[in-house]
């Protein structure tokens, strides 16, 4: 068989004042310096294999979003000097020494990331973003594998409202969020319960407006208070929702009502069935999505053409979820990619699941 491919998302490196903002309730980021060490103990073992062609990296690797209202924003330059990320990137560039490729796809949380900045930090890496759409995935052997958020409603870009730089509702909720919380979904059950609540509405139209409001209630923010922009800029809450007010209908206009609804459900980790639209519309046989934080390999045998889904999980929320990521190895004699859902686990990879498939 050919030598592996390694894809792992959702790492979510921020700043130093994300682990010791001393005006903060907790610290607000989503990576603890003990999940970046593991991290880079992971991409150590990584380059020390063989049997390892290249590292494909899905997005929000790197993030700009999870930021209290209260300050300016991180800076990518911050992020990738912070101390708790630099054995990342001393790994990462090592991987490219090594004479092993490394791939980054754009998502959500990086959304404004360029090649040139990060050529500064990882000289060498590939980078795939579109410029125009903000955009980008990896293609290879039937396989595609992207960060997954054009399929969900807040977090796809915004060409449309998007307040600057395409910014979707998303950014603001992210902003929003960090100003309370600590850990992604860790403490905000019942604002995911509120949003799932809302989705089983005849009427869905207030839906981004209802979730700022539940995302405020949440972390005692006022709607008047001002979000502090990466310019220095400031926009109130209460501007965000009159701004993204027509979200929900814009995307019943322009995809029709399921998909609408289906990008709204994907704000609750549900990707399957944007999965299976893209292998029917390209035809795919293995789509690999990130951006969730929940790690998954799925196959489905009986919708054509069959495919494999599978989710690279994330980094950043030990324990609740563990270190993850898929390899895929192609069987050149057989015309077959294997696909193995891993975990990161006391040093070690595990194998957790593996679907092949005929390509």
């Amino acid at each position: 068989m050919e030598k592996k491919r390694i894809f792992l998302s959702d790492l979510h490196m921020n700043d130093e004042r994300s682990l010791c903002y001393p005006d903060a309730e907790h610290y607000y980021g989503w990576l603890t310096a003990e999940e970046a060490a593991a991290i880079a103990s992971f991409l150590l073992y990584v380059g020390n294999c063989n049997d390892v062609d290249e590292v494909v990296l899905l997005g929000d690797v790197v993030d700009t979003w999870v930021c209290p209202v209260q300050l300016q924003p991180q800076t990518f330059e911050g992020i990738f000097t912070a101390k708790q990320n630099l054995g990342v990137v001393e790994q990462l560039n090592r991987l490219i020494g090594k004479g092993i490729k490394l791939t980054y796809v754009i998502g959500n949380h990086d959304l404004l990331l360029t090649d040139e900045i990060l050529q500064q930090y990882i000289p060498g890496i590939n980078f795939i973003r579109d410029k125009e759409t903000l955009l980008g995935y990896y293609e290879e052997e039937k396989l595609r594998g992207e960060h997954g958020n054009r399929y969900a409603m807040f977090n796809a870009p915004d060409a449309d409202n998007g307040m600057p730089t395409k910014l979707p509702l998303g950014y603001f909720i992210s902003r929003i969020a960090a100003t309370k919380v600590t850990k992604p979904k860790e403490n905000i059950h019942g604002f995911f319960d509120s949003l799932n609540d809302l989705l089983t509405l005849d009427d869905r139209t207030s839906l981004p407006e209802s979730v700022v409001d539940l995302v405020l209630l949440y972390s005692g923010v006022d709607e008047n208070a001002p979000i502090i922009m990466p310019d220095g800029s400031s926009v109130t809450a209460k501007q965000v929702k009159e701004k993204y007010s027509a979200l929900y209908k814009q995307w019943v206009e322009k995809y029709g009502a399921d998909k609408a609804f289906q990008a709204a459900w994907a704000e609750l980790g549900h990707l399957g069935h944007a999965a299976d639209d893209l292998a029917k519309e390209t035809g795919m046989k293995v789509v690999l999505f990130g951006h969730t934080h929940i790690e998954k390999i799925e196959e489905h045998p009986l919708l054509l053409p069959q495919h494999i889904y599978a989710n690279t999980g994330t980094w950043c929320e030990s324990p609740k979820h563990p270190f993850s990521y898929v390899e895929t190895q192609y069987d050149e004699k057989k015309k077959c990619q294997h696909v193995r859902l891993m975990n990161w686990e006391n040093n070690m990879p595990v194998q957790i699941g593996e679907k092949k498939i005929s390509v």
